[in-house]
């Protein structure tokens, strides 16, 4: 089958081949590949060739919100489309949702509150030194030329929190689906109103970013008779919280700097989970007015490349609004250090009792 392949495609270039007929590939898919060189935006031979493939074999690379060409009628006739639908480039999920949250100046990130919760920050030139390397972070093109972006994620972000509702929630599920509720936002009612002595490592799905470890084990550590389910369900809303306060530390000493996050996705309607936040990583937090930034961002590549804006600051500054801000609280600055202090030291013990 290798051998008789005449093309490999991703799937976002799958479907532009199979709409248009071209093979076309945007920057932040192709550099998915790690065949793809991100600095002079080609498909890099010297790995090809250690693999046995031709560059002609791979999608033609070009910038997101590209105009590839109209829907063939062949197609458009079985989807029920125009021929004058235009098919444009998108880009990696990260990327667009970047893009749909207006992270097109270094100092941003994206943070994207999912089942898996990922820190998108932007820079204006490729990083690839050593601690980048260290610390597992990519390197890709943005949408936006001039742009590179890295990943910084948890496996167990709100995935975590779906796990203790199933598990150990029951009653304040019930009681939500009786009154209507949102059992998450039960949840944030009844939490711990304080920081806990509790320390929760969330990688019950094994570690992303920065250690990449996927035998690694979660634990919550600390924990005595005196401790509720409201302070266990609080310390896991911080232990996601101190991970990724963790990446963000690593991002910096790899030279990427980040004052300002804006989150979204299911997580950042928690006003308790973003002010948490805001008090751990001492940094202002950005709720959207968009719940689906990733759907806007590919919207705002299509509106772009079809002449709808004139750019992607264009679209963007028109249609995204930080709805409210949440920054740090003085009052729990000590409390949320010390035990980010003693939470650094949690991943080691863990791999020391896991032998």
């Amino acid at each position: 089958l290798f051998t008789a392949a005449n093309r490999f495609l991703l799937f976002g270039d799958y479907v532009t081949y199979c709409l248009t007929g071209e093979a076309v590939i945007d920057y932040s898919l192709a550099a998915r590949t790690m065949a793809f060189n991100v600095v002079e935006k080609r498909w890099e031979t010297r790995l090809l060739d250690a693999a046995g493939l031709r560059a002609e074999q791979f999608s033609s690379p070009q910038p997101s919100a590209t105009p590839v060409g109209p829907v063939r009628r062949s197609e458009a006739d079985s989807l029920g489309l125009s021929t004058e639908v235009m098919v444009v480039t998108g880009g990696h999920d990260q990327i667009c949702a970047a893009l749909g949250a207006g992270i097109l100046t270094e100092g941003l990130a994206i943070d994207g509150i999912g089942t898996v919760e990922c820190i998108t920050p932007v820079f204006p030139e490729p990083l690839r030194g050593p601690k980048m390397l260290e610390s597992n972070f990519n390197c890709a093109p943005h949408a936006k030329e001039g742009l590179y972006a890295a990943y910084a994620f948890n496996f167990s972000g709100g995935g975590l929190l779906q796990w203790y509702r199933d598990n150990f929630a029951q009653h304040e599920r019930q009681q939500a689906e009786a009154a209507g509720e949102n059992v998450y936002a039960r949840l944030d009612a009844q939490a711990a109103d304080e920081p806990t002595s509790l320390l929760v490592l969330p990688h019950f799905l094994g570690a992303g970013t920065p250690h990449m470890d996927p035998e690694a084990q979660g634990a919550i550590v600390g924990l005595t008779m005196d401790h509720t389910w409201r302070d266990v369900y609080r310390a896991m809303l911080e232990g996601v919280t101190y991970e990724m306060a963790l990446n963000l530390d690593c991002l910096a000493d790899a030279g990427v700097s980040v004052h300002t996050l804006r989150a979204v996705g299911g997580g950042a309607k928690s006003d308790v989970w973003l002010q948490i936040k805001a008090d751990i990583m001492q940094r202002d937090i950005e709720r959207l007015d968009v719940d689906e930034a990733g759907t806007l961002g590919t919207a705002i590549m299509a509106g772009t490349a079809t002449g709808v804006y004139g750019s992607l600051d264009q679209a963007a500054e028109t249609l995204i609004r930080v709805k409210q801000t949440f920054s740090p609280q003085a009052a729990n600055n000590q409390r949320y250090a010390e035990n980010y202090r003693r939470y650094k030291k949690l991943y080691a013990a863990m791999q020391d009792v896991a032998k």
